[in-house]
């Protein structure tokens, strides 16, 4: 009789839990099925434009060609096999029967490599130390710094020609173990200021000056264009290092002294574009799509040799049209949050763009792993967003350095000076505009604090303050170098 009523409620539960999964299944599908899965065909059509893949790229060739010391029409055929030869590894995935002890490695090789020696920085990174102060070490040590490109003198003239392209885009496909024109900048970063120094030792400030405007302009407006996000932000470095460079060889530029031709349109306020994070959205979005594509042709013999009630349960727990159907209304709330913060120089309010993108539970059950996958945070796009604000208040802030020079009086105290700044060059209230502790400078803050808080700007040289600060103690005239 025990035995019997065991049996029964043992029946019960099995038969309950069964009730509850098809329950649970039942509800999955129904859910899916209340929920739209197309994407609206404007968000559509902005994130699934074509990227210009084209061979036909000189400014690409060109730096991705830079280490190696070889004639244009060399160039160019080397660069297109390396294309051709990145696009065979698009579905690339090391074999997985690898010894797990040997670390996989890329199998690209780069048919540069037997056509010329690639440069190797190393000794005049030495000699810098950060990449960010080897304008002052090569305008310092010009004999020095020629010596150690003893080995391929003509770097910096190749290094300054970049910017004779109109544009700098990444050819190579979206892979994991193909090349990337990211490999380069690394170099260009050490090469980039040193060449401005050796210009500035070589030829005098002044022609430091009108390169240095030359080299703003160019890399301003390779960051204006649509790019992947990674490019972006190194062009975005690119063009912050130039302004340190610009903003002290002007500082040190006599005020009666002409401007180059350049410096104008270097210096002038930045535009929309500049800012713009919606045109990195579709590089994202298809970067994303390719990724998963390949992940899913890797596990896709897994799934072949899964028994059926895996790949069922793999069914109700992944769904990739939804999982695109989120994503493109993730990168609208971004571009649209990106767009508010642009007009008005605000911080991204990070937690109203959270609240605003999270994903209803309703939604969340319908295709649990894909939810999580989508929520993932990766990378924080906020950052991103406040970054590229920054980038622009830098810019406006060597303009207003520009306006100064141009509308007022350099005999006047700097704080005065600032005081008549027109408020369009002033950005918003929370930057703080300011002149610096030592007198000479102005100083804003930023909103993505790493890793600095705050960003400055020489509006006069130091010897040009001391040589003003003694004349003015015996004369009413000013003296010396003056901004």
């Amino acid at each position: 009789m025990h035995s019997r009523r065991v049996w029964r409620w043992l029946g019960r539960a099995v038969l309950g839990i069964v009730l509850l999964a098809v329950l649970a299944v039942a509800s999955v599908w129904l859910l899916r099925g209340s929920i739209p899965r197309e994407i609206d065909p404007t968000v559509a059509a902005w994130l699934e434009q074509t990227p210009d893949t084209s061979t036909d790229s000189p400014g690409f060739a060109a730096l991705w060609a830079l280490p190696y010391d070889l004639p244009a029409e060399v160039i160019a055929p080397l660069v297109t096999e390396d294309l051709r030869r990145a696009r065979e590894l698009v579905d690339y995935f090391p074999a997985t029967n690898a010894d797990p002890n040997t670390p996989a490695h890329s199998p690209f090789t780069s048919a540069l490599d037997a056509h010329g020696t690639a440069f190797v920085p190393a000794p005049i990174k030495s000699r810098c130390g950060d990449p960010r102060d080897c304008f002052t070490a090569a305008r310092n040590d010009p004999a020095g710094f020629r010596a150690l490109l003893d080995a391929d003198p003509t770097l910096p003239e190749r290094t300054l020609a970049l910017v004779d392209h109109d544009s700098l885009v990444d050819r190579f496909p979206h892979t994991i173990w193909g090349p990337s024109l990211v490999m380069r900048y690394d170099l260009l970063y050490t090469l980039l200021p040193m060449s401005l120094g050796l210009r500035a030792a070589e030829q005098g400030p002044l022609a430091g000056l009108a390169e240095s405007c030359r080299q703003l302009g160019g890399w301003r407006r390779f960051s204006a264009q649509p790019s992947t996000l990674i490019q972006r932000m190194l062009h975005v470095a690119a063009v912050r290092t130039l302004l340190v460079i610009a903003g002290q060889l002007l500082s040190e530029l006599p005020i009666e002294a002409e401007l180059p031709t350049d410096c104008r349109s270097a210096f002038a306020a930045p535009q929309p574009e500049e800012s713009d994070f919606c045109g990195i959205l579709p590089f994202e979005f298809q970067y994303a799509q390719a990724m998963l594509a390949l992940m899913q042709a890797q596990t896709a013999e897994a799934d072949a040799q899964a028994s059926a009630p895996a790949r069922y349960l793999h069914g109700l727990l992944v769904d990739d049209e939804i999982g695109r159907r989120w994503r493109a209304r993730s990168y609208q709330v971004l571009c649209d949050a990106a767009r508010t913060t642009a007009a008005t120089d605000a911080p991204i309010d990070v937690d109203a763009l959270t609240a605003i993108n999270t994903l209803p539970a309703h939604e969340c059950a319908a295709a649990w792993l894909t939810c999580t996958l989508e929520s993932t945070p990766a990378p924080a796009y906020g950052q991103y967003i406040d970054r590229l604000i920054d980038h622009t208040a830098r810019l406006r802030l060597l303009t207003a350095v520009l306006w100064l020079r141009d509308n007022t009086d350099p005999a006047r105290p700097l704080a005065e000076r600032l005081s008549h700044l027109p408020d369009p060059l002033r950005g918003h209230a929370r930057r703080g505009l300011r002149v610096g502790e030592d007198g000479r400078s102005l100083v804003i803050d930023l909103y993505h604090r790493q890793p600095d808080r705050s960003w400055s700007i020489p509006v006069m040289a130091a010897s040009a303050r001391s040589d003003r600060d003694t004349a003015e103690a015996g004369t009413d005239q000013p003296v010396g170098l003056r901004l």
